[in-house]
This record gives C-alpha cells, structure tokens and sequence, in this order.
C-alpha cells in the first residue's frame, strides 16, 4: 500500500507502522518525530484579539507522566495531542497555500458611520511548513481522499474538493466504552476547494452523543463540507463563465437612496446607467439627488444633539443613524423616509423621540 492509498484508506494501521520505523528506534528519533510536528507550527499560539482561544497540546518524551511506548504510534494516527479545530485547519489552509502558513483573522476591518476605524492585514506566521515536493504528495493524497478514498460518495464533476476524514472516540473517564457498551465519537473533515487553485478552506467538526453504533468522519461530516461548498460553488459568479447578454439598454438613473458610501458606489458599478454621475465620497453617510439625469451625492452631517437628515434613505440606514446617536425612533408606513420630526437641523436633547414616516418610491 501506497502513502496516497493509505491517505485515502485512512489506514491507521499504516500511519502507526511508518512512524515506528522511521522514528521509533530511539528516544532521540521520537523528539525529532515531535520536533518536525512542532516546526509545522501545529501547535502556534494565534494570539487573537478574541477571548476564549483554544491552545494546542503536544506531549514529547521529555513529559514522562504522558509519555509512554505506545504514545508514538498514536500521534501518528491523531492520538496522544490536544489539536484545536482551528489549528486544524490552519494547518490545511498552508497546505492549499503551497506551504505559506497564515494568522487567522476574522474580520478585514471595522466601521463606524462608514468610516473604516481599524484594519487587519493578513500575517504570515510561517513561510514554508514543509518543502514543495512534500506540499505537492500531500496535495495528491488529499484529492485521492475524495476520489476514491472515504469521502469518495461526495466526489463532484462540477469542481475538485480535496480533504481528509477524520474518526476518533472519545474518552470519558479514561475509558472508551462505558460498561454498557456505549461510546461517543468525533467525526470530521478539514479540506479546501477548489483543488488546482485553492480559494477556500473549511473544516467540519462534529460530535456524538452516547451511541454504540459508528459515527464516521466520511459520513457524517463530509456532507457538511459538501453543503457549504455546494452553496459557495452556486451563489459565486467567478466560478462560471461570464453571461453575456443582448439587448441590454443602460437606463436612465433610478431613484437611488443614500446611506453608506461604499454600498451607494457598489451599486452604481453594478448598474447599466446612462447619463452622468458626479463625484460620490468612499467613505461615511450620504445622500443622493437625481436631477437632469444626473447622480449628485453630498456626505451627511452628523452632530450630536443634532437631528440629521435621513430623508431618502431606507429604514435600516435611518435606524442605524439615528438609535446610534440616542434618539428614539418610531416610524409609520414602508419604503423609504419621506418625512420627519423634529425637522432635520433641529436641536434636540439625547433620548427625544423622532418619528419617521416612510413612503415607497417608483
């Protein structure tokens, strides 16, 4: 049997046996085994501006209490090391990247009243985990999972998904099995997509209540991994030709709202208009006037114990303006803000209530 097969096998028996020959000889061979786990920053602390990051363990022969004859061949199989799913699967994301391993981050930046406060950036925390050749086997093996390994009932002529199943019990009270004969299990499966040029890596994880029937990685958590990759496949234009239509007529400007700046300029970017548009701000609110078949846009004033002007815009927007400034809002009827009071420009104290009334354009 073949690396590739026993990928796709998921053969334990095979893993178990290649890391006592190569590495099991010697006390010094097993910190080398453990050594080349930890230089793969497996075990990298992220230090995420979240609270309640997860750590990963991973015992070496150094820790004698955890540390035993069998512990080598377990680590080989998932055993013996505490890996949380997000290490996981920054492990997986570096071997799409071609080795590059990356920082997780959750956000790109953050906004207030459309003005971006703080960006992240991607970091890099390791520049190549493994060589070119070992990225390219593994990538290999990977795809021979979903070709004709354990997840090979979720194989897709659409486009290429590669990945690796995972089954493992789970103690509880050092035991596996309970006296009556019951066991719980973790099932899951770490992956990206698409296979020649990965965009996306995910990782399912998925876990049992008392059962004493088998709960598989390759059947119960691939599936998950097929359904959000399915979902992404079908609602992302970039995975199909373009659609080239004819007849379309740009038209003449609808009766465009205000609100964030960014969204108002995705918008028009989007739409076939004819006519012009003026210049329209990146950043912050703003409202819209149609005139001569002309776009003009002005940024909104916004001043505490102000009342802005949020005529125009939808009631989403409105709210978001007005409650963060403390007003109490009320509104009437659907569409869009035709009218309110206070008048816009009125000063007001925090908390007065302002009433909105909406109205639907054509």
């Amino acid at each position: 049997m073949t690396v590739e097969e026993a990928f796709g096998k998921s053969s334990n028996v095979c893993f178990a046996k290649l890391a006592v020959e190569h590495y099991g000889q010697s006390i010094e061979d097993e910190m080398t085994f453990v050594s080349r786990i930890t230089n793969m920053k497996i075990g990298e602390k992220f230090n995420l501006e979240l609270e309640g990051e997860g750590y990963s363990t991973i015992y070496t022969p150094n820790d004698t209490r955890m540390w035993s004859k069998v512990s080598l061949p377990m680590m080989a199989i998932g055993y013996g090391m505490l890996i949380t799913p997000l290490h996981t699967l920054t492990f997986y994301n570096a071997i799409a990247n071609d080795g590059k391993m990356m920082k997780p981050y959750f956000i790109e930046s953050y906004e207030q009243d459309g003005v971006v406060k703080e960006g992240f950036k991607p970091q890099v925390i390791s520049g190549a985990i493994c060589s070119k050749n070992t990225v390219t086997q593994v990538k290999k093996a990977l795809r021979h999972v979903v070709e004709k390994g354990t997840a090979s009932r979720y194989n897709d002529p659409r486009y290429e998904f590669s990945g690796k199943t995972g089954t493992a019990q789970i103690a509880t009270n050092g035991r596996y099995v309970d006296a009556n004969g019951y066991r719980r299990h973790q099932a899951s499966f770490a992956g990206f997509f698409p296979s020649d040029k990965p965009k996306y890596s995910c990782i399912v994880v998925l876990y049992s209540a008392k059962t004493r029937q088998n709960f598989y990685g390759g059947t119960w958590a691939t599936p998950i991994f097929k359904q959000i990759s399915d979902h992404i496949y079908t609602t992302h234009p970039e995975w199909e030709a373009p659609v080239k239509a004819k007849g379309v007529r740009p038209q003449d400007h609808p009766a465009i709202a205000g609100g964030l700046a960014s969204e108002v300029n995705t918008s028009l970017k989007a739409l076939p208009l004819k006519g012009e548009t003026g210049n329209i701000p990146k950043e912050g609110w703003i409202t819209i006037t149609n005139k001569d078949n002309r776009i003009e846009a002005k940024r909104m004033k916004i001043e505490s114990g102000v009342v802005p002007d949020v005529r125009g815009l939808g009631l989403k927007d409105a709210l978001y303006i007005l409650e963060n400034e403390g007003y109490n809002v009320t509104f009437l009827g659907r569409g869009r803000v035709s009218e309110m009071t206070p008048q816009p420009g009125d000063t007001v104290k925090f908390g007065a209530p302002v009433k909105l009334t909406l109205k639907e354009t054509r």
